[in-house]
């Protein structure tokens, strides 16, 4: 697991992430809607790509396509709620992390095992 680093509070911003294979990289766009109280992100690896994916608390944003994407993206919070105001990542009352393929692997293997127990 890897935090991403350099989010600010700048509205609209653009970080290339360099993946855990130390190779591949990965676009990812952030952008702030007032209007919303919310970040929203774009994503593009590769030849796949989603926009305007609202960045909620989760351990995966991107877990709807784990089978095809070799990681994970993160948003954590550290009240518990979610990131809703600008300066949120800024000032590290919310954070982003990347999330290796072995561990969204375990992640996904984890809620296997609990919703089997159900």
């Amino acid at each position: 697991m890897y935090q991403v680093p350099n989010i600010t509070n700048d509205p609209n911003q653009t970080m290339n992430l360099v993946l855990p294979d130390g190779v591949s990289t990965a676009q990812v766009n952030l952008r702030y809607k007032a209007n919303l109280r919310a970040w929203y992100m774009d994503l593009i690896y590769l030849e796949f790509s989603f926009n305007n994916r609202r960045v909620c608390s989760h351990l995966n944003l991107i877990r709807q396509w784990y089978k095809i994407l070799p990681f994970g993206l993160g948003c954590y919070t550290l009240d518990g709620s979610e990131p809703y105001f600008i300066d949120d990542f800024q000032n590290g009352r919310c954070g982003m992390v990347l999330l290796t393929e072995d561990e969204v692997d375990n992640f996904e293997q984890l809620l296997s095992e609990l919703k089997s127990e159900i």
